[in-house]
């Protein structure tokens, strides 16, 4: 015979313990490791965020490697480039040099007359002066000097604007110049003279002005425009000024390229 207050207290807990049981069966706040699981739709949500943003990271990470790897090539294209101008300058100076030793007889003795000036430079005359016309080139500037022809142009004409590569406008420019000089110039000696006033020193003149000069001469070289034994490279830098260097636009009139036509054939 059980106690009457046994029963009053045992059958409550009873109902309880069974409401417990079918709640967490239905909810589920119990997990497999018999742990509570109150917060696992929030875990859920936190680990699917993070697991995008490592996708993101990783795809991020794909993107700049694709980028840096384009990078490279182009730059390797670019050293190619690079490499074959300076072989193709070395063959020409070489095959100057070689022209220069065969003009030359080492066995001459010492007791001729030496070569006048007027045998490097031509004296000017009037014959001279209107065998060499003058063209007409847009974008250029066309004079006589003496008994030379000066074809001068802008340097922004030619050049973008890191004064250094030449711009699609600047290639279509030396390509008439080229035509031009070709038709009316095609036996005379062509000297391509920079003149460069972007720098602190004239020695930053000057390295601006050389590299503008090969610039031009490569070009005309790579699209075969003209022989390469008829041109001479030359950096004036900052010392032949026309205008007063103390502004910005004096300095911008004085940077120019000319092209000096002289009457001695090369």
């Amino acid at each position: 015979m059980q106690h009457p207050s046994i029963n009053r207290y045992f059958k409550p807990a009873i109902f309880v313990g069974i409401c417990l049981i079918s709640w967490g069966c239905q909810s589920g706040p119990i997990g497999p490791d018999g742990k509570f699981a109150w917060n696992q739709s929030q875990r859920q949500a936190t680990d699917s965020a993070n697991e995008s943003a490592q996708q993101q990271q990783v795809n991020q990470l794909n993107n700049d490697n694709e980028s840096l790897h384009a990078q490279l090539a182009q730059a390797r294209q670019q050293y190619r480039v690079t490499a074959q101008e300076l072989e193709l300058i070395k063959s020409e100076l070489k095959q100057a040099t070689d022209k220069l030793a065969t003009q030359t007889n080492p066995n001459q003795p010492a007791t001729l007359t030496p070569p006048t000036i007027t045998d490097a430079l031509p004296v000017p005359s009037a014959a001279n002066e209107q065998s060499l016309p003058l063209v007409d080139i847009q974008g250029t500037t066309t004079g006589r000097d003496g008994n030379t022809v000066r074809i001068e142009v802008a340097t922004t004409n030619i050049f973008s604007p890191d004064g250094v590569s030449i711009s699609s406008v600047g290639r279509t420019l030396l390509d008439q110049i080229a035509s031009a000089t070709t038709t009316n110039y095609s036996k005379q000696i062509i000297t391509i003279e920079a003149h460069a006033y972007q720098g602190a020193t004239p020695a930053e003149h000057h390295d601006l002005a050389t590299r503008q000069a090969i610039a031009i001469y490569r070009h005309m070289q790579i699209q075969r425009l003209l022989p390469a034994n008829q041109f001479i490279v030359m950096s004036r830098g900052s010392s032949a000024p026309r205008y007063s260097t103390a502004t910005e636009q004096g300095r911008r009139g004085n940077s120019r390229i000319e092209f000096i036509i002289a009457p001695k054939p090369f």
